[in-house]
């Protein structure tokens, strides 16, 4: 399949069955409402059930990603086996995949935040912020940090957000495909199998794979800033974004990484 084709197909699949569309945007938009109780809470002086409400929401908004990024397998793993048609929620299902994702992803990301930490160590960045903390909290805000401790130590500080977003990226290249051969095989070693995963890469030919992650990332982000035009509407905009938007950006990235998956 050619890359216009690739796009073209994903692009198309969501509209393919606009209940399930709905079905999924539901859960966001459930997500949203439960997100603002809190607030509303607040305004009203309830300090304690403010809390307990903003427990309760979080609980349920880390149960509600797990299972989007559950539903996202499913997608996946339908797109790879062939099948046109988008597939049901369900719930337990796509909650288990969606914890093994989680793990997946944190076997993926350790390795490079302990790098990073290990290098920020071996830099003296601890230092250079704790002073910097120190000097604010003694002369407050509007305190100037001496232009000498910049100069000298700005190549410290910059060095380190530099070294974290390579490696976040390098680690999310394996992470994509990671994720697609546990979505393929639903077993999570497949997806821990780091060897493999470099060579399922090789096969698309890293050229190609990068080529195609760019090009879905920034289809997500001209998505994603239409949906932020339309919620400045009162009201019905936030509604669009939550029951059509954010659903249809989920299944569309999700039927994408499984054409991918699927050139190898």
């Amino acid at each position: 399949m050619k890359t216009i084709e690739l796009f073209k197909d994903s692009l198309s699949y969501p509209s393919k069955d606009v209940d399930k569309l709905l079905t999924l945007g539901v859960l966001f938009f459930f997500d949203a409402i439960i997100s603002l109780l809190p607030s509303l809470t607040t305004a009203l002086g309830y300090g304690l059930l403010t809390q307990i409400l903003y427990f309760i929401s979080n609980i349920i908004g880390i149960f509600i990603v797990l299972i989007a990024v559950g539903y996202l397998i499913s997608i996946i793993k339908g797109t790879i086996d062939g099948n046109v048609d988008i597939p049901s929620i369900r719930i337990i299902k796509n909650l288990s995949d969606g914890i093994k994702v989680f793990i997946i992803s944190i076997a993926y990301y350790l390795i490079p935040a302990i790098v990073v930490l290990i290098v920020a160590y071996l830099i003296g960045a601890y230092s250079i912020i704790s002073q910097i903390f120190a000097s604010f909290f003694y002369f407050g805000i509007e305190a100037s940090i001496p232009s000498y401790f910049m100069v000298e130590n700005i190549p410290n500080i910059v060095i380190i957000p530099i070294i974290a977003t390579i490696l976040l990226i390098i680690s999310t290249l394996f992470l994509v495909i990671a994720i697609a051969r546990f979505a393929d095989s639903g077993n999570i070693k497949d997806g821990l199998n780091f060897k493999l995963v470099f060579s399922d890469i090789v096969k698309i030919s890293w050229g190609k794979y990068i080529l195609l992650l760019l090009i879905l990332f920034f289809i997500l982000l001209f998505i994603l800033f239409v949906g932020f035009i339309i919620s400045i509407i009162p009201f019905l905009g936030m509604i669009i974004l939550f029951l059509v938007i954010l659903p249809f950006m989920t299944i569309f990235y999700g039927r994408s990484i499984g054409l991918i998956y699927k050139k190898i």
